[in-house]
């Protein structure tokens, strides 16, 4: 059987059926396609058979050889090219050699040097089909690998372990950045479904043969518009999208609906199924992508026939928080005036309020946290009580009262600043300026307390003597409320908190949110989103 076909072209039909008769007598592994006789049926026979060599005379009528092999490298059909000429000018041999050939006879032609050149392009071709070969296997299994690494993501986000390592990898490799995602659910419509099964007998794996094409007709409609991975899970189909950056909480509703809704006029069409669909609210932290995979069910299971539902979390803090916000400046206004009754009959009725409209411990906690730290910068000028501080404060207290008297006592501390004649407050006040100027950067205690001119020990001890906590929780502290400040602006895109957050490791910044904190990331998110909706 021929391996590799060649194409001769000559207005002589003689030379033409002499360098066949070389071809087939010394190469039965090379097939010599019909001889062509001048430029343009070299250029006709070439489109049609795209022959792996081709054996041309420069001189033929109209269109020189050359001319005809220049157009047909342009138009992307390559080949192993000889030439076969009278002319022996280097000129010609130049340029041949600039058009991809491997090179050229003279006539006329000499046998020996004829048989040298198809034994050298013949092993060429042998060793550009094992490497087209190998590549063609590290092709597969690079996608294999791949398919197995998207798989082990998505199920990872399923079970409620998402690996950040892991999606890290897969996007690399795909060629992606995450900005952030959602995950849609699809189930058939059950009374359809329980249609089907009384009339045609189904058996449970039917279910499953019917959910697998479904998931084949998806993918060229979906992943045209968008990176994802899907998985066949519990009765349903479930797609985990991460959209290029130009798809985003505001938009991303309306772009998936359309394509849905292109989707189930396909299956429809395809399959005679009729489908439901969930999608989630938009998560930009893959560590919670969990949340928005129970979303998308959520929102499925109350969907109804070629339904598609999007899901709505419930606001309820927007007035809440707006009333922080105006009571700051009066709880500060009592805290300059060292009133501390009153700074604790304030906090006590506005936690009582929280409380009274359903709050759990976590969302007042992030309300009062706001407030202690606006009250701390307008009295003093520095944010002083970290997220940590206060939530520790909290967990000691038994009840409201109590947790009112400690965030008092905190208030009350504010007032050992007020001397600045005092050295010791004084490089406190510088530390604290520093760690607010640099909390982007890497910074240290030694590099702190070098700034100052003092030494890392003296520094860490009137840290906790003065403020009672230490430099790592107060750098920690400005990082956290900064990150805070940035989703409460809702510019929450995880690149920006990370960046101007002082943070270079995602999977590091999550942790420490979510113990700084008490929520994730995610949660904070929705906190803040819950509160623009004004919704109580």
């Amino acid at each position: 059987m021929s391996n590799y076909t060649l194409l001769i072209a000559d207005d002589e039909a003689i030379e033409c059926a002499g360098i066949a008769g070389l071809v087939q007598e010394g190469f039965p592994q090379i097939r010599v396609l019909p001889s062509v006789y001048s430029s343009l049926e070299l250029i006709w026979s070439a489109r049609k058979y795209h022959p792996d060599i081709i054996l041309a005379d420069i001189n033929m009528p109209g269109m020189s050889g050359l001319e005809a092999l220049e157009l047909l490298q342009k138009e992307g059909i390559h080949a192993k090219i000889i030439i076969n000429t009278a002319y022996s000018y280097f000129s010609y041999a130049k340029k041949a050699v600039s058009l991809g050939a491997v090179d050229y006879l003279v006539k006329p032609m000499d046998r020996e040097a004829f048989g040298q050149i198809m034994e050298k392009i013949i092993r060429e071709l042998e060793q550009e089909k094992l490497k087209n070969k190998q590549e063609e296997m590290d092709k597969l299994a690079f996608q294999k690998m791949l398919e197995v690494a998207g798989k082990a993501v998505i199920s990872s986000v399923i079970l409620g372990r998402p690996n950040t390592e892991e999606l890290t990898i897969w996007l690399e490799n795909m060629g992606h950045t995450y900005w952030g995602g959602f995950f849609v659910a699809a189930k058939l419509w059950e009374k359809e479904v329980q249609k089907k099964t009384q009339r045609e007998n189904y058996f449970s794996d039917r279910r499953e043969r019917l959910l697998c094409r479904i998931q084949e007709i998806s993918e060229p409609i979906l992943k045209l518009e968008s990176p994802l991975l899907s998985k066949r899970y519990n009765g349903m189909i479930l797609w985990f999208f991460f959209p290029e950056e130009g798809i985003g909480s505001d938009n991303y509703q309306s772009w998936v609906s359309a394509s849905l809704n292109r989707l189930s006029e396909e299956v429809q069409n395809n399959c005679g199924a009729v489908l439901q669909f969930g999608v989630s609210g938009w998560h930009y932290d893959y560590e919670e992508m969990h949340y928005a995979y129970l979303e998308a069910v959520t929102a499925v299971n109350s969907a109804a026939d070629g339904e598609v539902v999007l899901f709505k979390p419930l606001g309820r803090m927007g007035k809440n928080l707006r009333m922080a916000e105006q009571n700051v400046e009066q709880l500060a206004a009592y805290a300059s005036a060292h009133d501390l009754e009153n700074c604790r009959a304030f906090l006590y009725l506005q936690m009582q309020i929280w409380q009274g409209c359903g709050l759990n411990q976590i969302e007042y906690m992030v309300l009062l946290t706001r407030l202690m730290q606006e009250c701390s910068r307008r009295v003093c000028g520095y944010t002083l009580y970290s997220w940590g501080q206060l939530r520790a404060a909290a967990v000691q207290a038994k009840d409201l009262e109590e947790l009112a008297d400690m965030m008092v006592s905190l208030l009350d501390g504010l007032s050992v600043l007020e001397d600045k004649g005092n050295t010791r407050i004084a490089y406190v006040c510088r530390s604290l300026r520093y760690i607010e100027e640099h909390f982007t950067e890497n910074i240290s205690l030694d590099m702190t307390a070098e700034n100052l001119g003092i030494s890392s020990f003296y520094l860490s001890r009137i840290l906790t003597q003065i403020l009672q906590t230490s430099f790592v929780e107060l750098l920690t502290g400005a990082r956290i409320n900064h990150a805070v400040e940035q989703i409460a602006a809702q510019d929450a895109m995880t690149r920006n908190l990370l960046q101007k957050s002082g943070y270079q490791s995602a999977a590091y910044f999550y942790k420490v949110f979510k113990k700084t904190t008490g929520m994730t990331v995610g949660e904070m998110r929705d906190f803040y989103r819950n509160a623009g909706d004004g919704n109580v």
